[in-house]
């Protein structure tokens, strides 16, 4: 069970969203009895969302999620969340947390803190969503 759910996080390491990965991982937390962490994949799949990825980022993390709004320091479009689920999700234990963007060391700690932070706020309304 756990071997499955890491291939799944895995193949989400890529750069590009992969819709099909994403599926996948949604259909995955549904069938072990988690609606609401599949209700949030499937969420980032229908707005082709995934974590972004800096490569020359070493310390923190190169896996990152960025705070909607003007003027995103990192400006990925497909990392982006709205501030309510942004702020919600859990830091990467950064001394000096950046206020417009949450690194990761892996995709699945992005994940993992995203589907936490959509717990702990009830999933994102629809008219939040863009």
């Amino acid at each position: 069970m756990r071997d499955a759910l890491r291939g799944l996080f895995a193949a989400l390491e890529e750069r590009e969203p992969d819709p099909t990965a994403q599926a996948a991982l949604a259909d995955w937390y549904e069938e072990h009895g988690d609606a609401e962490a599949a209700a949030c994949v499937r969420w980032l799949a229908r707005r082709g969302a995934r974590p972004g990825v800096n490569e020359h980022q070493t310390i923190f993390g190169r896996f990152f999620w960025e705070r909607e709004g003007p003027d995103p320091i990192l400006n990925d479009p497909p990392a982006q969340l709205p501030e309510r689920l942004w702020l919600a999700a859990g830091d990467n234990d950064e001394p000096h947390p950046v206020g417009s963007f949450k690194s990761y060391k892996t995709a699945e700690a992005a994940y993992r803190a995203l589907l936490a932070a959509w717990k702990q706020i009830g999933g994102v309304a629809e008219e939040a969503e863009r």
